[in-house]
């Protein structure tokens, strides 16, 4: 037996998760360099926008990372849209 989702049949995260990546995570702080480099070229081949992640797991990697916007964002569902 399968349990629900705990998502509606129409939720934007759903809808989001059906149309493919929209956005790639090209600046990691605990990645190597060549694997930025790596995620920076799959997005420009994909013509995606990038975006650095900004979590980390331990102290010294605090600050390796993050994400510059061009614009204030108040839905991240809906930021990169096209």
């Amino acid at each position: 037996m399968t349990k629900p989702s705990p998502l509606p049949p129409i939720s934007p995260l759903r809808a989001g998760l059906q149309m493919g990546p929209m956005k790639i995570e090209t600046h990691n702080g605990i990645n190597t360099p060549e694997a930025n480099s790596r995620a920076a070229e799959a997005a420009l081949c994909r013509r995606l926008p990038s975006m650095g992640g900004s979590d980390c797991h331990k102290p010294e990697q605090v600050g390796g990372a993050h994400t510059v916007f061009d614009k204030p964002i108040s839905c991240i569902l809906t930021w990169g849209s096209k």
